[in-house]
């Protein structure tokens, strides 16, 4: 008994850890998408444009108003491509729920006829059923 809890604590041991490498290797690989990596890109160049901005303003606040008024059209910008996003997701989402209505359906469809098919069935073994007692009495 206790080799084989060895063995299964070593089978879990080792799934375990192959569903860990398979989580890393696709959260690399959703890194490595396109779209999120050139998130990651602009991302990390606001911060060092950010960066150097305050190193150059060094706390002098009139260059520091000119500075921070120079991203204001970004602001805007990220502002209106967080709306498009909006909308983008509100419409997969209708999308995706119009889908899964006409699966629901599809799927009632299914249980219907399957109902219907069950009730022939039924019906066609209670007259098989009776034929045999007819045929097992004579």
């Amino acid at each position: 008994m206790s080799l084989y809890w060895e063995i299964e604590s070593l089978r879990w041991i080792i799934e375990s850890s192959s569903l860990r490498i398979k989580f890393q290797k696709s959260l690399l690989n959703r890194l490595l998408e396109p779209r999120l990596l050139l998130v990651i890109v602009a991302g990390v160049f606001i911060f060092c444009v950010g960066l150097i901005a305050f190193l150059y303003v060094r706390f002098d606040s009139e260059k520091a108003g000119q500075v921070v008024d120079s991203f204001g059209i970004l602001t805007s910008f990220f502002s209106g491509i967080t709306v498009i996003g909006l909308l983008i997701t509100i419409y997969l989402q209708r999308r995706d729920l119009e889908i899964a209505r006409r699966s629901l359906r599809n799927q009632i469809q299914e249980l219907k006829q399957t109902r219907n098919q069950i009730k022939i069935s039924n019906t066609e073994l209670a007259l098989s059923r009776k034929e045999f007692k007819n045929k097992t009495r004579h």
